[in-house]
């Protein structure tokens, strides 16, 4: 009876037992919250309105076209074939209209999460704990922390490039489980293909070739398979820097400047916590270092402690382990990559949300390492961060995805409307000079946002394109005209209010032209009027498409 009773104090009891179904129910309630309010900010942010560096990518596509040479041609301090390689696509298939490059990215992500749940599942976890950790995989990579990346199509290189990374590494780890040599040779081939796309996605992916090369080796493939794979990665390398310079963005720093930021920015996925904590942005930054240490020496300590006998890894989970200590130091190798070009910058920077996706990854592979050694209370821990350091922050970056579209456009209207309005060119990040020949280049070719119908408005006569309800005033005014402060388009801003269900506001000038579109939103608008105009009116379009109501005047001089 003593027997019987010590045999099963160790079996989990029915309580025991409903606590860990509850545990991966709430793992598996904040993997979905984050991974909809992630989707909801994507579709929060998307506006047609080239953004940033997105400029630079169609002044360049506008003046080389589809050659070789503006696919491999530097940007910056980075080759982006595969960035340029979806707009091309984008320009292609879906006219320019940036949710293509938005939903690459999100997909990316998502079959990044799949490889690294297979490599999980490599270590051998039971179902429930499946769950959990599936669960904490889905939050690291879909946190909205990283949503500059997400909601930015130019920012897709930052997924391609450790998607390919993950793919290059997983097709090596079936090359060293292949039967037979064709078999082999097919899954080298491919980790060859997917290492190049790494390397082509931008600058960190060339960091991927020695890392195959020691995988390859711990992997037991022998001295051929590494061989191969060196020489592949000089090649990739020689051909990467023939030509290459620094980018202007790029600034010398001293090597303790580099590691700190670096660290720093290793501990990045701590910083929502440490801001709760620590309070002041100084603490925060001296905590996201010291944590970030700690990581980058469990990943190199992961790395060091890899064990092979003989030529063979001992099973599957150690495959796996090999698969994913590797990555964890490439990922820790992308933060030092990050810091070589921007440790000049403030220690925050490091904790820009264009940066954080490298660290997330790291910490996805050293949980997944650690999750077998995991007990009870560890683990409960692992969903409470979840709980505390992510899903919180996701309505947060909700709301700043819609004040991004707001801005981009507002900056799209006055665009349309051939005004430089210097109080949006934030929005894009670019000179208002530097665009116009891409922005006339997309008017043209109707691209992007000049694909819709509004922007064809201006210089339209009303009466041509609406017809006016006479029987109706709309409840509207005009509360302000400001005139644009720019030597080569100045123009006059003009905003109002407008009552009811309409979605739009077009201006005309004395003449009855229209001057601008202005989109409505809660009740108030803004658009534009050349320097010569006298008098401006403003009429709300009709839920039809097709009717104007009445809904103010002023003189403008």
């Amino acid at each position: 009876m003593a027997r019987y009773d010590m045999a099963n104090a160790s079996r989990p009891t029915s309580f025991d037992q409903r606590a860990a179904r509850a545990i991966s129910f709430v793992a598996l309630a904040i993997a979905a919250w984050t991974t909809v309010t992630t989707i909801a900010c994507v579709i929060a942010a998307s506006y047609d309105f080239p953004y940033s560096d997105e400029w630079d990518v169609w002044t360049s596509r506008m003046q080389q076209g589809y050659s070789l040479s503006w696919f491999f041609a530097l940007h910056n301090d980075h080759r982006i074939v595969t960035t340029r390689i979806v707009f091309a696509l984008d320009e292609l298939l879906f006219h320019a209209r940036i949710w293509f490059p938005q939903v690459v990215s999100l997909a990316t992500e998502a079959g990044l999460a799949l490889l690294l749940w297979r490599l999980a599942r490599g270590l051998r976890t039971g179902r429930r704990d499946d769950v959990i950790l599936a669960a904490a995989i889905v939050c690291c990579l879909f946190s909205a922390q990283q949503s500059t990346n997400f909601i930015w199509g130019f920012q897709v290189q930052f997924f391609l490039v450790y998607a390919f990374a993950v793919g290059a590494l997983w097709a090596l780890l079936r090359a060293s489980e292949a039967a037979g040599t064709r078999r082999r040779g097919l899954w080298m081939g491919g980790c060859l293909l997917l290492a190049a796309a790494s390397s082509y996605s931008m600058a960190n992916g060339v960091l991927i070739w020695p890392i195959l090369v020691f995988a390859a080796i711990r992997l037991g493939l022998g001295r051929r398979p590494a061989a191969v794979l060196a020489a592949a990665g000089a090649l990739v390398l020689m051909l990467y820097f023939r030509g290459w310079h620094t980018s202007v963005l790029d600034a010398p720093a001293p090597a303790w400047r580099v590691l700190m930021f670096a660290l720093a920015n290793a501990g990045s996925p701590a910083v929502p916590l440490a801001r709760v904590v620590a309070g002041n942005s100084s603490a925060v930054g001296i905590a996201a270092t010291i944590i970030g240490a700690w990581v980058v020496a469990f990943a190199i300590i992961a790395w060091l402690g890899l064990r092979t006998r003989d030529r063979q890894p001992v099973d599957s989970k150690m495959r796996s382990s090999v698969v994913l200590a590797h990555l964890a130091v490439f990922a820790a190798a992308a933060s030092f990559a990050i810091a070589s070009g921007r440790a000049h910058l403030t220690l925050p920077d490091a904790f820009r949300s264009r940066y954080i996706t490298p660290p997330y990854i790291l910490w996805t592979c050293l949980l997944i390492l650690a999750w077998p050694r995991l007990r009870g209370w560890a683990r409960i821990a692992v969903v409470a961060a979840l709980a505390a350091g992510i899903a919180p922050y996701q309505l947060t970056k909700l709301r700043d995805a819609g004040a991004h579209r707001a801005g981009l456009r507002q900056a799209a209207v006055a665009l349309a409307a051939g005004v430089s309005d210097h109080d949006l060119w934030p929005y894009l990040s670019r000179a208002a000079g530097d665009c116009a020949p891409a922005a006339d280049w997309l008017r043209r070719q109707r691209l992007a946002f000049f694909h819709d119908g509004w922007t064809r408005w201006p210089g339209q006569p009303l009466e041509s394109r609406f017809r006016i309800d006479a029987g109706a005033a709309c409840r509207g005014k005009i509360l302000q005209t400001r005139p644009v402060d720019d030597s080569t388009t100045p123009a006059w801003r003009i905003s109002g209010q407008v009552e009811g269900h309409t979605d739009w506001v077009v201006v005309t000038d004395a003449g009855g032209t229209i001057t601008s579109a202005a989109p409505v939103v809660s009740g108030l608008w803004m658009g534009y009027a050349g320097p010569a105009t006298a008098s401006v009116s403003a009429y709300a379009v009709q839920p039809d498409g097709k009717t104007v109501c009445f809904a103010g005047a002023q003189q403008l001089r």
